[in-house]
């Protein structure tokens, strides 16, 4: 009797063993595709915590037909989004968009030197980076480890003004440096990272230093010293000259914007200025939008914004920086704040509307970038991100990488500032000696 009770509880307590086996549906009783379908309902956080059971739900966890609807979701663009940057890799991309919402980033340093060498102006090109050093620039390999320079441009012995890389075709872009005695020269960068990087010489020119230039081949718009607006059309290894127009006034500073416009053969160029009180009058900001061919000027209208005589003070007199995307104009100023402005088509003339003030620096603000509706502004207590969209701030970044144990910060300057998918990058002027700094999110 006793053992016919033992044998039944046994092959109980087998069944139910059975029973509960758990079944892994990834390996045969689902599909690929449904397994995918499956895992498609999960979030990121899901997916990571499903990466850790075995290798077999990594790989599935991991499947780029999840994280590039996953991305397409989370991070909504008008453009249609690429990975080609990240070799193919939606969930790199992911991460990378995540960090800049939560802030996760390291801080590096590419180059550093003495006064006698500092950097002046910067452009980069993921992790190829262009540093102007007086009359030379240097071309830098960026890693996380150990930065290297890997080739070095000579083209004057007078010191780099003005450096701008501008984008042509997927893997072509052009480097243009304006030199102090007025030498121009452009340079043609094959490849899309150091990897496949080639150089060559396009052309020398002799103008006017230039106070801001832009390019959208074939045309060339250059702001010079002179208060003068040139405009070339590149013809193989020479420019050819469309027009040059005089400014009857000093304005500062001065910012310019090229885009091709739908009718072919036709370019938008936008210049964007600022004047202060010491002028004949309050301080202003402006607009002048130019219509081009290729051959000659086709239109011109313009906007200005004037502000009250009763905020017209002090604070106001000197606009620091200013950036322009369209629609967005942004100006900033010695009291630590930003002026947000929206440019409006209304026909014959451009409207500038005061949107708001953005808060938030502790010190003034020295340099801004911008990229559609994402604007970085920098000072010497931190580098903030603004969602211009939706009129907030997004995240504050530290300078230095102990910041928070200082008890008193360094009377540092931040002389440029830029940014991409994946990486902040600045010249700051600290005691004598200039750096080029790097906030990277991969």
């Amino acid at each position: 009797m006793t053992l016919s009770i033992k044998k039944r509880i046994k092959r109980l307590n087998k069944s139910t063993c059975e029973s509960d086996k758990r079944i892994d549906f990834t390996r045969s009783l689902f599909s690929k595709e449904l397994v995918l379908k499956v895992f498609g309902f999960l979030s990121s956080s899901d997916l990571v915590q499903c990466a850790a059971v075995n290798y077999r739900w990594f790989q599935i966890a991991n499947d780029e037909l999840l994280w590039k609807p996953l991305f397409i979701k989370t991070f909504s663009t008008h453009e249609k989004p690429t990975a080609i940057r990240y070799g193919g890799s939606w969930k790199t991309k992911y991460r990378i968009h995540h960090n800049w919402l939560l802030g996760n980033y390291n801080i590096n340093d590419v180059v550093q030197r003495p006064d006698d060498s500092t950097p002046h102006h910067i452009q980069f090109l993921h992790d190829v980076l262009f540093i102007s050093q007086r009359h030379t620039i240097d071309i830098w390999q960026y890693r996380k480890e150990r930065s290297s320079r890997i080739s070095q441009l000579n083209a004057s012995t007078s010191q780099v003004c003005y450096l701008k890389l501008v984008d042509h075709q997927p893997t072509v872009r052009f480097l243009i440096a304006s030199y102090a005695d007025g030498q121009l020269c452009i340079w043609q960068i094959n490849g899309l990272s150091s990897a496949d990087l080639a150089i060559t010489h396009q052309l020398s020119h002799m103008a006017h230093p230039a106070v801001s230039l832009d390019m959208h081949y074939p045309l060339l718009a250059i702001y010079t010293v002179q208060k003068t607006l040139v405009v070339y059309r590149l013809d193989g290894p020479e420019l050819v000259e469309i027009a040059c127009l005089q400014s009857p006034m000093d304005w500062s500073p001065v910012i310019m914007d090229i885009q091709p416009m739908r009718s072919p053969g036709r370019w938008q160029v936008v210049l964007c200025f600022g004047s202060s009180s010491s002028h004949s009058g309050p301080s202003s900001v402006g607009i002048q939008e130019m219509i081009f061919s290729d051959s000659r000027l086709l239109s011109s209208r313009q906007g200005m914004y004037t502000y009250p005589m009763s905020l017209s003070c002090a604070s106001l007199d000197q606009i620091t920086s200013m950036v322009y995307a369209a629609p967005y104009l942004i100006t900033a100023h010695p009291n630590n704040t930003m002026k947000q402005y929206r440019i409006t088509n209304r026909g014959r003339h451009l409207d500038i509307s005061f949107q708001q003030t953005l808060y938030g620096h502790t010190c003034r603000v020295d340099a801004l970038a911008i990229a559609k509706q994402k604007l970085i502004s920098g000072d010497r207590s931190g580098i903030k991100i603004w969602d211009l969209a939706r009129q907030q701030q997004v995240m504050t970044l530290n300078i230095y990488p102990d910041q928070s144990s200082m008890n008193e910060l360094p009377e540092s300057s931040i002389r440029t500032l830029g940014f991409d998918e994946d990486k902040i990058v600045a010249v700051v002027n600290d005691n004598n000696n200039a750096f080029v700094r790097l906030w990277s999110f991969n």
